[in-house]
C-alpha cells in the first residue's frame, strides 16, 4: 500500500475492493504457477513481488568470497599481499588463484612460480625421476614438464623474457630477494651455489620452456592426436579469418544460381522478399561458424511447441512486475476519467489471463500483438518517466524500477508483435542446409578457426579419457594467465586435464587474473564461467588469494578509482564480481609532479560550453551544449594541458601521455586539436577499416567491374548505395540471366537500355507484392531508373580499364559514382568519406605497382591484403614520443603517466544490424531476422544487455587504472545535478560517491574538494582561442586517408 499523502494531495479516498482484490490475487497465483514451471524449484511465495531491477538478478554479497573478499580497514593489507605472493611460490600441489588486481603485479608473481618451480621442486621431482648427474638433461625435463598458457602471443613473449632474465640473476649469484621480490632460497631448502648450478643448466636448455597462447597448446593436442580427432593432418589456422571468409563467400556465390534462378529455392525466395540476400547469408554462415554452431542445431524447428511455451512463461515473467504495480497502485484509487492507468492495466491483465495456460504459437502471437497495440505507446511513455500525475503519486518511490519493468515489457511485446515464423523457418532451414555444405568444403580444405581448436581439442579429451590422461602425466605444472578472460570452453578444456582427476594424478593449477576487468565479453569471455570454475578448484580442495598491492597507480587515484566502482562494482552471481580495493605500494614516482599544483592526481572537466567564449555556438549553454562542441572543448582543452605541461617541465615528454576513448568514432576531433597546437600523437590501428561497410560496398563495386564472373560480389554491388536495388529484386533480375549477361556485356549503352527495362519491370512487380510493400522496397520511388544507370556506368568503367593509367581511371570512380559525397552523407560522414578516399588511395598504388591481376587486387582490397595501411594514420617517425590515442579496450594492460578520459557522454547506438542476427544458447541457435526476432531473442538480448552494462562498469575499473600519477576525466555532465543520462559510462560516473562539484567552480582555476579532487570547466573560463571548427575536423578525417 502507498502512504496516504499521496491520497490526500489529490482528494482522493482509498476504499478496499474486495471482489476486485480477489480477482486480482486470483490472476496473481495463475500467473506465479506459470512462472514457477520455469525451474525446477519454482517461486519463493506468492506474497507482493516488487518490481525488479530489470535486467539483473537479486544483489547479495557472497558469504565466502565469491564477488570477492573486501579487506576491510583493519587488516594488514600489507601482510595479506605478501602472504599470497608467498603462497603463489610454495603451493605447487593444490588448485591455486590468485586474484591480481591492476597493476598488482600479477606477471611478476606466474615469473616467481615458474622460477622457484624449475630451481626448486620441480628439479627435484625430476631427480627423482631420472637420477643422473646430466644436469642439462634435468633442465629439459623440468622445462617441458611446465607449461604456461595465456591469451597473447606478446605476453607470451613478456613472461618468456622475464623468466630468462630471473634465471640469469640466479645464475649470477645476485641477492635472491633482488631478482624475486620477496623471495628467499630458504622457502626451497637450496644453497646459492645450487641456485646457481641449477639456473645455469636451465638457461641452457631454456628453449624446451613451454610458454604460449591456449590455442597454440590446442593445436600441438589437436596434431598430436590428428586421427582420434578427426581435424585435416595439415590443418590451417585461419588467424585473421579472411581463409575462412574467402571461402563462405566463394560457396555462397556458387549456390546463387540454384538458390535464385529456376525454380529457385523457396527459402532463399522468401528471405529475399524480405530485404536478406546473398552477402547477409554469407555474413550469417561466416558468424555460425565462428560461434562453433552446427548444422544440425540451426535444422532444429526455431518455433517448436516447447520454445513456444518457454517464450509464453517468459512473457508472464517481465508481464508480473507492471501487473502487481498497477494492481497495488490502483486498488480502490480513483483517478482522472481519461487517465490511461486503469485501461492499461485491464488489457495487461487480459494478457496475462490468456498466458495462465498453454498456448499454440498462432495464439501467442495474436495475443502479444493486440496488447502491444493497445498499450506500446502508454509501456514508451512509463519507460520514460512520464506518468500522469496521479500514477506518480500511487507509484510512489517505485517509479524508477516501475519505468524500467514497463521498458523491458514493452520491448517483449513488440519482439513478438515483430516476429515472423515463416521467416525464421526459412531462415534456419537455409542457414542448416548451407552451414552443412560449407563447413565440408571448410574441412577438406583443413581451415580452422580458433573456436574449432578450442572445441576439437576440449571433445578429445572429454571423449577420450586415455588422451586426456596421457597428457596430464606430461605435465607437472600448468600456469593460466589473464584468467577473467576466460569462456565456458575454455573452463571444460580445463576441467578435463586436471579436476576430472584425482588430486595424486593431477598437475598442478596454478591460474591468475582479475574479474574486474573482464571487458571482452563480445570475445566469448564469461564471468559466469570463470565463478563456476573457481567454486569447483575450491571445492576440489583448492586454495584462492588475492594481491592488493599496487605498483602503478598513486594513493590518490586508487582512492577515486574506489569512490568510482564501489557503487557500480556490486556482487551479482555470474555477472558482476565485488570492487576490492588496491593500496599504493609504488617504491619511487618519476612523474608525480603531474600533479603539482595548480593540477591534480585526479581531475573532472565538464566540457559545457560557453557562446561568449566561443566554446559553442549562440544558445548553447551547459547541458544544451551539442555533443561534438562538448568534444571541440574538451580536446581543445587537452592540447592546451598538454602544451603547458611540455613548456612547465622540459623532462615531460609526449609518450608519457595517452588519450583513450570509447570508440574511434570522434578520432579526428582530437586529432585535429592535438595536431593543432604542434603535438606529436600515434593513433592506435585502425583493425575495422576493411570490414567497414562503405569499404566492402567500394570492394563489391570493383569486384563486378573488374571480376564480372563474381556472381557474389554482382549480388553485393546491386546491394550497395551506389546502385540501390532492393534483395527482393536479386532473384528476379537472376531469372533474366543478369550474371550471365552481365561478364559477356561490352556495349554500355545497349545494356542501359535491358537494365533499364528489367528494372522498372521488376519494380512494378513488387509494387504488386504485399510483401514487398510492408517490408519497404516499392516506398524507395525511382530506384529501377538509378539502379540500371549505376550499373551501365560500372560497365563504362569495365571498358576503360584497360586504356587508362591507374590514377586516371580512379579519379573516374571518383567523379561518375561519388562514393565519398555518398558516404560523407550519412551517420559519421566525414569518418567514412576518408575511409573511402583511403581505400580508393589504396587502389590506385597497388594498380601502379602491384604485378597481380585486377581482380585479385580487388579482392585483396577487401580482405585488407593490398599493402593497405593498418595504422589509421602515419604515425610519427620517432614513434617513441607521441601521445597515444586509442580505445580503452586497446589500452588493457598498458599505462601511463598521465591519462586523459575524454567524450565520457558519448551515448551508444546500435550501429549497423546485421540483416541475420545470430546467437548461441547452448542447445538452440537463436535468430533475428532484419530485426523481427525470433523466439526467445528477448530474452537472450535481456541477459547480454545486463552482461553489458555490467561490463561497462568494469571497463570504467579498467581505464581509471591505466593513469599511475594523473587521471583526467572529461564528459558533458547534466546541468541540473542529475544522477543519469543516456551515456553509458557517464551515468556510471554520475553515481560515484560524493557526486558531482561543477557547481562549486567560480574561476578556470577550478574547486578543489575535500579528497584533492580537481573539477574544472574550462568551456566556461577559457576565452582564448575557440574549439577546432568543424572544417578541421573534416580535414582531420581527411588526413586519416
Amino acid at each position: 500500500m502507498h502512504a496516504a499523502a499521496g491520497d490526500r494531495r489529490h482528494g482522493q479516498s482509498r476504499v478496499p475492493d474486495l471482489r476486485g482484490r480477489q480477482r486480482v490475487l486470483a490472476r496473481r497465483h495463475a500467473l506465479e504457477d506459470a512462472l514457477a514451471r520455469r525451474t525446477p524449484a519454482g517461486r519463493a511465495g506468492r506474497g507482493a513481488v516488487g518490481v525488479p531491477r530489470v535486467g539483473g538478478r537479486a544483489r547479495r554479497a557472497r558469504a565466502r568470497g565469491g564477488g570477492g573478499r573486501a579487506v576491510s580497514a583493519a587488516s594488514d593489507w600489507r601482510a595479506d599481499d605478501a602472504a599470497a605472493r608467498k603462497l603463489a611460490r610454495t603451493e605447487f600441489a593444490l588448485p591455486l588463484l590468485l586474484a591480481a588486481g591492476a597493476g598488482s603485479g600479477k606477471t611478476a608473481a606466474l615469473v616467481a612460480r615458474i622460477t622457484v618451480w624449475c630451481i626448486g621442486p620441480g628439479w627435484e621431482r625430476a631427480s627423482a625421476r631420472q637420477p643422473s648427474d646430466d644436469a642439462r638433461a634435468r633442465a629439459q625435463a623440468v622445462l617441458a614438464r611446465c607449461v604456461a598458457v595465456t591469451f597473447t602471443e606478446k605476453a607470451a613473449a613478456e613472461m618468456e623474457e622475464r623468466i630468462g632474465r630471473a634465471l640469469a640473476g640466479f645464475a649470477a649469484r645476485r641477492a635472491p630477494g633482488d631478482v624475486l621480490p620477496g623471495f628467499e632460497l630458504a622457502e626451497i631448502g637450496i644453497a646459492p651455489a645450487e641456485a646457481a648450478a641449477r639456473a645455469t643448466a636451465l638457461l641452457d636448455a631454456f628453449e624446451h620452456l613451454r610458454i604460449g597462447t591456449l590455442h597454440a597448446f590446442c593445436a600441438r593436442v589437436l596434431r598430436e592426436h590428428a586421427l582420434d580427432s578427426g581435424m585435416h593432418p595439415s590443418f590451417e589456422i585461419d588467424a585473421d579469418e579472411t581463409a575462412i571468409a574467402r571461402a563462405c563467400r566463394e560457396y555462397v556465390a556458387l549456390d546463387l544460381p540454384r538458390a535464385y534462378g529456376e525454380p529457385g529455392d523457396a527459402n532463399a525466395l522468401l528471405l529475399a522478399r524480405a530485404g536478406v540476400g546473398p552477402p547477409a547469408l554469407c555474413e550469417a554462415l561466416q558468424r555460425a561458424s565462428e560461434l562453433g554452431i552446427p548444422a544440425s542445431t540451426l535444422r532444429a524447428d526455431p518455433c517448436a511447441p516447447a520454445l513456444v511455451d518457454a517464450e509464453r512463461r517468459a512473457l508472464a515473467e517481465v508481464l508480473v512486475p507492471v501487473l502487481e504495480a498497477l494492481d497495488d497502485a490502483l486498488e480502490g484509487a480513483k483517478l482522472r476519467a481519461n487517465d490511461a492507468a486503469p485501461r492499461t492495466r485491464d488489457a495487461l491483465a487480459a494478457l496475462g489471463e490468456s498466458l495462465c495456460a498453454p498456448l499454440e504459437l498462432d495464439a501467442l502471437l495474436a495475443a502479444a500483438r493486440a496488447c502491444a497495440a493497445a498499450v506500446a505507446a502508454r509501456l514508451a511513455d512509463w519507460s520514460h518517466g512520464k506518468l500522469s500525475q496521479g500514477l506518480a503519486a500511487l507509484i510512489g518511490a517505485r517509479a524508477k524500477d516501475f519505468g524500467a519493468a514497463c521498458g523491458e515489457l514493452g520491448l517483449h511485446l513488440a519482439d513478438l508483435a515483430s516476429c515472423d515464423p515463416a521467416l525464421s523457418r526459412a531462415a534456419s532451414a537455409l542457414l542448416a542446409a548451407a552451414l552443412d555444405g560449407f563447413e565440408r568444403e571448410r574441412r577438406a580444405r583443413g581451415l580452422a578457426t580458433f573456436h574449432d581448436l578450442l572445441a576439437r581439442a576440449t571433445e578429445l579429451l572429454e571423449r577420450e579419457p586415455r588422451i586426456a590422461e596421457e597428457l596430464a602425466r606430461g605435465i607437472d605444472q600448468l600456469l593460466v594467465d589473464e584468467f577473467q578472460d576466460t569462456d565456458r570452453l575454455q573452463c571444460r578444456l580445463l576441467r578435463a586435464l586436471v579436476l576430472s582427476r584425482a588430486s595424486a594424478l593431477r598437475p598442478g593449477l596454478f591460474v591468475v587474473g582479475d574479474p574486474k576487468q573482464s571487458i571482452y565479453g563480445w570475445r566469448g569471455a564469461d564471468l559466469g564461467a570463470y565463478a563456476q570454475f573457481r567454486d569447483e578448484c575450491l571445492a576440489a580442495g583448492g586454495r584462492e588469494a588475492r594481491l592488493a598491492a599496487s605498483f602503478r597507480s598513486s594513493a590518490a587515484i586508487l582512492d577515486e578509482v574506489g569512490r568510482l566502482a564501489r557503487p557500480n562494482l556490486v556482487e551479482d552471481a555470474g555477472v558482476q564480481w565485488n570492487y576490492e580495493p588496491l593500496h599504493e605500494a609504488r617504491v619511487r614516482a618519476p612523474h608525480a609532479s603531474l600533479a603539482a599544483a595548480p593540477r591534480a592526481a585526479v581531475e573532472y572537466w565538464s566540457s559545457w560550453g560557453s557562446a561568449e567564449h566561443g566554446t559553442a555556438r549562440a544558445g548553447k549553454e551547459l547541458d544544451a551544449t551539442s555533443s561534438d562542441d562538448a568534444r571541440r572543448i574538451e580536446a581543445r582543452a587537452i592540447a592546451e594541458d598538454l602544451a603547458a605541461l611540455r613548456a612547465e617541465r622540459p623532462e615531460f615528454r609526449w609518450r608519457d601521455a595517452a588519450v583513450l576513448l570509447r570508440t574511434t568514432s570522434a578520432l579526428p576531433i582530437y586529432l585535429a586539436a592535438l595536431r593543432e597546437r604542434g603535438i606529436r600523437c600515434a593513433p592506435s590501428k585502425d583493425r575495422g577499416f576493411h570490414r567497414s561497410i562503405e569499404v566492402q560496398e567500394l570492394a563489391n563495386l570493383l569486384l563486378a567491374v573488374l571480376a564480372p564472373s563474381d556472381a557474389l560480389a554482382l549480388a553485393g554491388a546491386l546491394r550497395s548505395s551506389a546502385v540501390g536495388a532492393p534483395d527482393a529484386a536479386l532473384p528476379r533480375l537472376w531469372q533474366r540471366g543478369l550474371p550471365e549477361h552481365w561478364s559477356r556485356w561490352r556495349d554500355a549503352g545497349a545494356a542501359r537500355e535491358r537494365l533499364a527495362t528489367w528494372c522498372a519491370e521488376i519494380e512494378r512487380e513488387l509494387e504488386r507484392e504485399p510483401d514487398a510493400r510492408a517490408a519497404g522496397h516499392a516506398r524507395i520511388a525511382g530506384w529501377s531508373l538509378a539502379a540500371a544507370d549505376a550499373l551501365a556506368t560500372l560497365l563504362e568503367l569495365r571498358a576503360s580499364f584497360a586504356a587508362l593509367r591507374a590514377d586516371r581511371w580512379v579519379e573516374r570512380w571518383r567523379a561518375w559514382l561519388l562514393l565519398e559525397e555518398r558516404a560523407a552523407l550519412g551517420p559519421l560522414g566525414p569518418w567514412r568519406s576518408a575511409n573511402v578516399a583511403r581505400a580508393l588511395d589504396d587502389l590506385e598504388a597497388a594498380l601502379a605497382s602491384d604485378a597481380r591481376a585486377p581482380h585479385e587486387l580487388a579482392r585483396a582490397l577487401r580482405e585488407g591484403l593490398a599493402g593497405a595501411r593498418e595504422d589509421v594514420v602515419a604515425t610519427p617517425r620517432d614513434e617513441e614520443d607521441a601521445v597515444a590515442v586509442l580505445t580503452l579496450h586497446a589500452a588493457k594492460g598498458l599505462e601511463w603517466p598521465l591519462v586523459y578520459l575524454p567524450d565520457l557522454h558519448h551515448e551508444q547506438h546500435s550501429g549497423e544490424r546485421a540483416r541475420i542476427e545470430l546467437a548461441d544458447d547452448e542447445a538452440r541457435a537463436l535468430l533475428s531476422i532484419r530485426g523481427a526476432a525470433g523466439l526467445g531473442w528477448r530474452a537472450h538480448a535481456r541477459r547480454r544487455a545486463a552482461i553489458e552494462a555490467a561490463e561497462r562498469a568494469r571497463l570504467l575499473y579498467v581505464a581509471a587504472t591505466r593513469a599511475t600519477d594523473r587521471l583526467v576525466l572529461c564528459g558533458r555532465w547534466p546541468a541540473h545535478g542529475e544522477r543519469e543520462c543516456a551515456a553509458p559510462l557517464l551515468d556510471l560516473v554520475l553515481r560515484r560517491e560524493g557526486g558531482a562539484r561543477f557547481e562549486q567552480v567560480e574561476s578556470a582555476a577550478g574547486f578543489r574538494d575535500e579528497h584533492g579532487v580537481l573539477w574544472k570547466t574550462p568551456g566556461l573560463f577559457a576565452p582564448a582561442a575557440a574549439a577546432p571548427a568543424r572544417a578541421a575536423d573534416a580535414r582531420e578525417a581527411a588526413a586519416l586517408a
